[in-house]
């Protein structure tokens, strides 16, 4: 009798948790949103760019890579993927930055449902004034994406 009770009353704690609403986003059929970090309303958030691979600058390789996320109402960072790159050091540089922008600080309320983007990362050694400008990077890459951010480094001899 004493486990029948245990398990009856485990069966109703378990039943009452499953009712709390969920956060799991359905993000698998999200269209992509270009540039969507590019308007006024996202120029709170503290975007930075990744530290330029050591393994790249060593060889004075230049490149980039275009990473895809969702971005949930609560402002966490889900799927996010690399959907092109010049090399799997530039395309992990940039996979591993997008977690570390300050996301938390954003104001609550912009986003309403979850909503998928991409951005697209420079990796550029300046060897002359501005060789590594963004509006130049922009206009000349391998990787597609309007939302752009550069990392510039000095060749390693």
């Amino acid at each position: 009798m004493k486990y029948l009770i245990l398990a009856l009353a485990s069966l109703f704690l378990f039943a009452c948790q499953s009712q709390a609403p969920s956060k799991d986003y359905k993000v698998g059929n999200l269209n992509t949103v270009e540039g969507l970090l590019t308007g006024p309303e996202w120029a709170d958030l503290q975007r930075f760019p990744p530290r330029y691979p050591v393994e790249e600058a060593l060889s004075g390789t230049e490149g980039c890579a275009t990473v895809e996320y969702v971005i949930t109402p609560d402002y966490t960072v889900q799927d996010i993927s690399v959907i092109e790159s010049t090399s799997k050091e530039f395309a992990a540089a940039a996979k591993e930055n997008i977690e570390k922008w300050k996301w938390s600080e954003l104001p609550a309320g912009r986003l309403q449902e979850p909503v998928r983007t991409q951005t697209r990362f420079e990796f550029c050694l300046e060897e002359f004034a501005g060789k590594c400008a963004e509006e130049k990077l922009a206009n000349n890459s391998q990787c597609t994406g309007a939302d752009v951010v550069a990392s510039v480094g000095r060749r390693v001899n």
